[in-house]
């Protein structure tokens, strides 16, 4: 188990506390802030940068992109943007993005994604009517669903059921990205 705060921290239970959005819980005495802060950047580290991608990764981008969609990367990750920038160049991914956001000194909790959606939007001069988006988090589809965003697509890559990622919002659930291609 990880060390957060220098208490041992069941990863597990920590999870559960997450989906839940009650992290602080874990930790009773510290600054929950510290505490949210501490677990993200080892969640972050330990889980969230696989050290391969999928295998359909690459052709799902190309195909999308050379379709001419403009594609825009909303991260949960809390490290600074070059921290998330750097992985994506050694995974081949940054010529891909039109834009690409991070909570990383943004001021918003992990929750509030469609702050990011809505900062895309914007950015992109894309109306929500004309936008998709694609997760894997239940958190992502509320977004979607709170931007106003015309369709939501939940990918069962997050280790998410359908039901789940269907109740908060997506209008249809896929298993991988391939089946993404068929879609648009």
């Amino acid at each position: 188990s990880p060390e957060i705060l220098g208490r041992s921290i069941n990863l597990s239970e920590a999870q559960k506390a997450y989906a839940a959005n009650s992290i602080g819980s874990l930790a009773q005495g510290c600054d929950p802030l510290e505490v949210e802060a501490k677990f993200w950047s080892s969640w972050s580290r330990d889980t969230c940068y696989p050290q391969t991608t999928f295998s359909w990764t690459h052709a799902v981008l190309d195909s999308l992109k050379s379709r001419g969609l403009l594609l825009a990367l909303a991260t949960s990750r809390i490290e600074p943007f070059e921290e998330v920038q750097k992985y994506l160049q050694e995974k081949e991914l940054t010529g891909y993005f039109d834009t690409i956001l991070t909570l990383h000194g943004r001021g918003h909790r992990w929750d509030e994604k469609d702050l990011m959606v809505n900062d895309i939007l914007k950015r992109c001069q894309l109306s929500p009517n004309k936008a998709v988006l694609v997760g894997d988090h239940p958190e992502d589809m509320k977004a979607g669903v709170r931007s106003n965003v015309q369709y939501n697509i939940g990918v069962l890559t997050g280790g998410f059921s359908e039901a789940t990622l269907s109740e908060a919002g997506a209008h249809t659930v896929v298993a991988s990205g391939e089946s993404l291609l068929d879609l648009m």
